[in-house]
């Protein structure tokens, strides 16, 4: 009886919150579209991010986990400009995730109690308020509003990952919602494959399915890849679940193989090596066999891994230590705030102009040093060793078998991506970061607050 009492007053909120605030909004909507000269497509995805916001305050899990499978399929609009306000231009992933951080906030609001204590979410909240103040000090005021939004975004994930995913069956969901958006990209990169229309890099057309680049495509794939091992490997083989898992993780791996990316397929190698030699010898065997086949058979995927030893003084790794030698020296002349959030890639174009080559900084921690300086970069360093050691106590702490193995899956594949920071642009991976912040407040609520089992 109480129950049913809890459930009826939950529903008088929901349409409370609906008849005060969207009712209202959807009909000034329904006014102003006629009059809005936009895309059909775009107008088409705005009006369906909108209903997944009302979703979201009536149906919170739902809401997150609807927000998690649109972001990849559509990051190639990052790329179109919707709308103009002044000397801001939103696309329609800045304006998703406006609606994000909206929903986030309200989420937060009514569960602070919960967080307030939490490490990761104070030291996140740290970083923002240094990329905060940098904009009293930014060479451009605008670029550093949407990165904080940006990075609002991904700590909006987090948030929404610990305080809603706290049930076994809702972690459960949660992984397979995170795989499940990757399919998406997974097939529109299948078929620039069959028909060679990827981004053509010299004698390599490398996929980059709905993504705005192969490097984003990549590392997104490197975190579905890591849930389909986990489920592949943790769960009974010879059921059809497993199976048709383990034959996604092979298309996707022969995915990554034509995204070229070099970081990605070091990030996955030292993922397989440290889970292999901690617990799956057999696999870590089999994927090294495997690898040797394909760098058999395939040039170009030869070609690019030879090129990791043999170091061209033409080749992109060369162009990268040459581009940090140059930001090194932007730095030093800013080296407590830095030039202001969001920045990095202006101050190389202003340095080393766009006939060199990309000015984004293809390393997270230079570009850290270079929007916020020194003490930006030291709160990033903070939060990063202090989710490592987190998910090290977990692991070491959690007594159930699946978990534990979770633990052991994720922290490898952070050490893996964090290290791999080092070499390319995977805090801007706004996708990846969504779906990997969503996962570790999810994990970490689900063992703070229960000793739950994760199923498949």
């Amino acid at each position: 009886m109480e129950t049913e009492n809890i459930v009826k007053k939950n529903d008088k909120k929901s349409l409370n919150l609906f008849f005060r605030i969207f009712l209202p909004i959807t009909l000034v909507i329904a006014v102003v579209i006629p009059l809005w000269s936009i895309n059909d497509l775009f107008l088409g995805l705005l009006l369906l991010v909108y209903f997944i916001l009302i979703l979201s305050f009536l149906h919170n899990k739902w809401g997150l986990f609807l927000f998690l499978l649109l972001r990849p399929a559509l990051d190639f609009s990052t790329k179109e400009v919707i709308l103009q306000m002044g000397s801001f231009d939103l696309n329609f992933a800045s304006i998703l995730g406006v609606c994000v951080v909206v929903f986030a906030l309200w989420i937060f609001i009514k569960n602070y109690k919960e967080l307030k204590k939490q490490p990761l979410f104070i030291l996140w909240i740290l970083f923002i308020a240094i990329n905060i103040i940098s904009l009293l000090f930014s060479i451009n005021i605008t670029s550093g509003i949407a990165e904080v939004t940006r990075l609002g975004t991904i700590l909006s994930f987090f948030i929404l990952g610990f305080i809603l995913i706290r049930e076994n069956k809702d972690f459960s969901r949660l992984i397979k919602v995170i795989i499940l958006s990757s399919l998406i990209p997974s097939v529109i990169a299948f078929f620039q494959i069959i028909n060679d229309t990827g981004l053509k890099d010299g004698i390599n057309s490398r996929v980059f399915g709905t993504f705005a680049h192969p490097n984003m495509l990549a590392f997104y794939l490197c975190l579905s890849i890591v849930l389909t091992i986990f489920i592949f490997l943790n769960n009974n083989r010879k059921q059809l679940s497993s199976l048709l898992y383990g034959l996604l993780m092979l298309f996707q791996f022969i995915l990554l193989i034509f995204t070229y990316t070099r970081g990605a397929w070091l990030v996955l190698f030292i993922f397989i090596v440290l889970i292999g030699i901690i617990h799956f010898r057999k696999f870590l065997i089999a994927s090294f066999a495997f690898l040797l086949v394909f760098y058999l058979i395939l040039t170009p995927f030869q070609e690019r891994i030879n090129s990791l030893v043999n170091l061209d003084p033409y080749g992109s790794i060369t162009w990268r230590f040459e581009l940090w030698r140059d930001a090194y020296q932007d730095i030093k002349k800013e080296p407590v705030i830095g030039h202001g959030s969001g920045t990095s890639s202006l101050v190389i174009a202003k340095n080393r102009g766009y006939m060199m080559g990309s000015t984004a900084p293809h390393n997270d921690y230079v570009r850290v040093a270079l929007n916020t300086g020194f003490m930006g970069l030291a709160s990033y360093l903070l939060l990063l060793a202090i989710l490592l050691l987190t998910l090290l106590k977990l692991y070491r702490k959690q007594d159930k078998p699946k978990l534990k193995m979770f633990n052991l899956f994720i922290l490898s594949f952070s050490l893996a991506l964090f290290a791999m920071s080092a070499g390319d642009n995977v805090l801007n991976d706004t996708s990846l970061q969504w779906s990997f912040w969503a996962l570790i407040g999810a994990l970490i609520a689900l063992q703070i607050n229960s000793k739950k089992l994760i199923t498949s």
